[in-house]
């Protein structure tokens, strides 16, 4: 059996570099050669503290990689060796995926900002949800990956204006670079009543939680006008 350069979470708090057995190519089934892999710290954080679904080790993290069809299985029709894609695939030097987890890149775009395109669809799908209209305020709670590109959705959606809360300063300041208009430490209970005051109705219009975090929902409900 093929192997291939695998990160493996071994237990609680402890990673390591594998070389274990590849997935067969089966038939719809396409291989990538992986160039990049996007790692989402604050749900890899979790799962190296806590362990995969159902708190197992060990457990292969990465959702999110870019790379080069290099062998395609019986079957596929909309891939072909060659291609740039970014897929569902986890922190591997070669990927199996189903032909649907792997989508081409534009032409333009480079390995590195292509390997987000799965986590980029976790944003969008979420703010899409919201169904904002032009001049709504909209709060992203959490400004982690995911949360910094729902800011930008946000943004091209018409929410406005676009309130990013976390309660890491090094965040929050990422969040007003990465399309909020403003960054709020929901702790921070003066500050936030000064921004909630602003709004028509004293809150926003709806919250978008990405913190993955319990008292995320609550400041989610807090922020939420009625």
């Amino acid at each position: 059996m093929a192997k291939t350069r695998t990160v493996q979470f071994d237990s609680a708090g402890v990673a390591s570099l594998r070389l274990c057995d590849r997935a067969e190519l089966a038939p719809g089934m396409v291989l990538i050669e992986t160039h990049r892999t996007a790692i989402s710290q604050g749900t890899e954080r979790t799962f190296l503290t806590l362990g995969g679904p159902g708190g197992t080790f060990p457990f292969t993290p990465g959702y999110s990689v870019s790379g080069i069809v290099v062998e395609v299985g019986e079957g596929v029709l909309s891939l072909k060796v060659g291609d740039r894609v970014f897929a569902a695939g986890p922190h591997a030097a070669e990927v199996v995926v189903p032909e649907e987890f792997a989508v081409k890149l534009p032409a333009a775009m480079d390995f590195e900002v292509g390997c987000f395109g799965n986590i980029a669809a976790m944003a969008l799908y979420a703010v899409r949800q919201v169904n904002l209209h032009l001049g709504d305020p909209v709060a992203i709670v959490g400004q982690g990956v995911i949360g910094l590109i729902a800011n930008q959705v946000a943004r091209y959606a018409g929410g406005l204006p676009v309130i990013g809360l976390d309660i890491d300063p090094v965040r929050l300041e990422l969040s007003l670079k990465f399309g909020a208009d403003v960054a709020v430490d929901p702790r921070d209970d003066q500050a936030l009543a000064d921004v909630l005051c602003a709004l028509p109705g004293g809150g926003v219009e709806a919250a978008v939680e990405l913190s993955g975090a319990g008292q995320g929902i609550d400041t989610a409900l807090r922020v939420t006008r009625e």
